[in-house]
Protein backbone atom coordinates (compact mmCIF):
# COMPACT_ATOMS: atom_id res chain seq x y z
CA UNK A 1 0.00 0.00 0.00
CA UNK A 2 2.59 2.37 0.56
CA UNK A 3 5.59 2.98 -1.19
CA UNK A 4 9.00 2.36 -0.30
CA UNK A 5 9.74 5.98 -0.80
CA UNK A 6 7.18 6.96 1.86
CA UNK A 7 8.03 4.04 4.34
CA UNK A 8 11.32 5.37 4.32
CA UNK A 9 10.05 8.67 4.70
CA UNK A 10 8.04 7.97 8.63
CA UNK A 11 11.65 5.61 9.47
CA UNK A 12 13.19 8.32 9.10
CA UNK A 13 11.35 10.89 10.70
CA UNK A 14 10.72 7.94 13.56
CA UNK A 15 7.25 7.55 12.95
CA UNK A 16 6.00 3.88 14.66
CA UNK A 17 3.02 3.48 12.76
CA UNK A 18 2.08 4.02 8.87
CA UNK A 19 -0.01 6.64 8.18
CA UNK A 20 -3.89 6.08 8.08
CA UNK A 21 -5.09 8.26 5.07
CA UNK A 22 -3.65 8.61 1.99
CA UNK A 23 -1.78 12.03 0.57
CA UNK A 24 -5.22 12.94 -1.37
CA UNK A 25 -7.52 11.75 1.77
CA UNK A 26 -5.10 13.82 4.13
CA UNK A 27 -5.50 17.06 1.49
CA UNK A 28 -9.34 16.41 1.59
CA UNK A 29 -9.51 16.31 4.87
CA UNK A 30 -7.57 19.23 5.74
CA UNK A 31 -9.68 21.44 3.02
CA UNK A 32 -13.26 19.85 4.53
CA UNK A 33 -11.62 21.41 8.10
CA UNK A 34 -10.02 24.53 7.82
CA UNK A 35 -12.52 25.63 4.60
CA UNK A 36 -9.71 26.43 2.50
CA UNK A 37 -7.34 24.51 0.05
CA UNK A 38 -4.23 23.71 1.72
CA UNK A 39 -2.21 25.39 -1.40
CA UNK A 40 -4.27 28.25 -1.29
CA UNK A 41 -2.66 29.87 2.22
CA UNK A 42 0.16 31.41 -0.86
CA UNK A 43 -1.76 31.98 -3.74
CA UNK A 44 -2.39 35.61 -4.78
CA UNK A 45 -1.66 38.65 -4.19
CA UNK A 46 -1.86 40.07 -0.30
CA UNK A 47 -4.90 42.34 0.64
CA UNK A 48 -3.61 45.75 1.12
CA UNK A 49 -5.54 48.50 3.48
CA UNK A 50 -5.47 52.11 2.69
CA UNK A 51 -3.94 54.15 5.66
CA UNK A 52 -2.82 57.93 6.46
CA UNK A 53 0.17 58.03 8.06
CA UNK A 54 0.47 59.52 11.50
CA UNK A 55 3.30 60.99 11.42
CA UNK A 56 4.08 62.76 7.65
CA UNK A 57 0.33 62.75 6.47
CA UNK A 58 1.45 60.25 3.63
CA UNK A 59 -0.77 58.07 2.20
CA UNK A 60 -0.12 54.22 2.10
CA UNK A 61 -1.58 50.48 2.35
CA UNK A 62 -0.48 48.03 4.57
CA UNK A 63 -0.97 44.16 4.74
CA UNK A 64 -3.26 44.19 7.75
CA UNK A 65 -6.54 45.49 8.74
CA UNK A 66 -5.62 48.90 10.77
CA UNK A 67 -7.33 48.57 13.96
CA UNK A 68 -5.85 52.75 15.10
CA UNK A 69 -5.62 55.53 13.64
CA UNK A 70 -1.67 55.48 14.78
CA UNK A 71 0.07 54.04 11.70
CA UNK A 72 2.61 54.50 9.80
CA UNK A 73 3.93 54.85 6.14
CA UNK A 74 7.07 52.72 5.22
CA UNK A 75 9.36 55.40 4.96
CA UNK A 76 8.32 56.94 8.67
CA UNK A 77 8.46 52.86 10.02
CA UNK A 78 11.87 52.85 9.10
CA UNK A 79 13.13 55.79 10.14
CA UNK A 80 11.93 54.99 13.96
CA UNK A 81 12.66 51.48 14.10
CA UNK A 82 15.46 49.08 13.05
CA UNK A 83 15.60 45.06 12.74
CA UNK A 84 17.97 43.06 14.50
CA UNK A 85 18.46 39.54 15.01
CA UNK A 86 17.36 37.96 18.21
CA UNK A 87 17.18 34.46 19.64
CA UNK A 88 13.96 33.49 17.62
CA UNK A 89 14.96 35.42 14.19
CA UNK A 90 14.62 39.33 13.33
CA UNK A 91 13.34 42.05 15.88
CA UNK A 92 12.01 44.77 15.28
CA UNK A 93 13.44 47.30 17.67
CA UNK A 94 12.37 51.14 17.91
CA UNK A 95 15.18 53.55 17.57
CA UNK A 96 15.95 55.91 20.53
CA UNK A 97 17.00 59.38 19.84
CA UNK A 98 20.15 60.25 21.62
CA UNK A 99 19.68 62.92 23.95
CA UNK A 100 20.33 66.63 22.53
CA UNK A 101 23.34 67.81 24.45
CA UNK A 102 22.18 70.98 26.81
CA UNK A 103 24.42 74.13 27.13
CA UNK A 104 24.99 74.72 30.71
CA UNK A 105 23.79 77.92 31.80
CA UNK A 106 24.50 79.72 35.09
CA UNK A 107 21.50 78.29 36.71
CA UNK A 108 21.75 74.85 35.85
CA UNK A 109 25.35 74.14 36.36
CA UNK A 110 25.77 71.00 39.23
CA UNK A 111 26.27 72.01 42.82
CA UNK A 112 29.99 71.81 43.56
CA UNK A 113 30.61 68.46 46.38
CA UNK A 114 30.96 69.81 49.81
CA UNK A 115 34.97 70.69 50.67
CA UNK A 116 35.86 67.87 52.94
CA UNK A 117 38.17 68.45 55.82
CA UNK A 118 41.83 66.69 55.33
CA UNK A 119 42.42 66.08 58.73
CA UNK A 120 39.06 63.77 59.70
Amino acid sequence: MWSAGEQEFFAQKGFDKPPTRCPECRKKRRTERDGKPAAATNNGPKQLYPIVCANCGKAGEVPFQPTSANILCADCFRKQHTVVEGANGPEVKEVTPEEPAVAETADQKEPEAPATDPAV
